[in-house]
């Protein structure tokens, strides 16, 4: 398989914001989208974040960096994800029962 024209789209999920780094086979920098959320206080020294808030982020900053280099989805190779250090319930239907929290 020829990977020349292959791109690697990596997610980097931060504490106050998703960014999506388009690139290439290379390994040079194609585009950069990055959105930020909402952080929620509900006490001191604890923060929450709203886990669809963080899926949204994720999936327009990836739409983002794709569009904005002109690609299709068929134009992918690899899609990377970061470490999010926040813990999240879920219920039987893979959904956010609560918001998300930082440890």
């Amino acid at each position: 398989m020829n990977f020349r024209n292959k791109y690697v789209l990596a997610i980097d999920q931060g504490t106050t914001s998703s960014r999506a780094i388009l690139f290439s086979h290379q390994g040079n920098i194609i585009t950069l989208a990055q959105k930020t959320f909402q952080q929620y206080f509900p006490k001191p020294g604890w923060v929450e974040h709203d886990p669809n808030e963080i899926w949204y982020s994720q999936s327009s900053v990836a739409a983002e960096a794709v569009a904005k280099a002109n690609l299709t989805g068929l134009d992918h190779h690899r899609v990377g994800s970061g470490d999010f250090p926040s813990g999240l319930s879920c219920n039987s239907m893979a959904r956010p029962t609560y918001s998300g929290y930082l440890p």
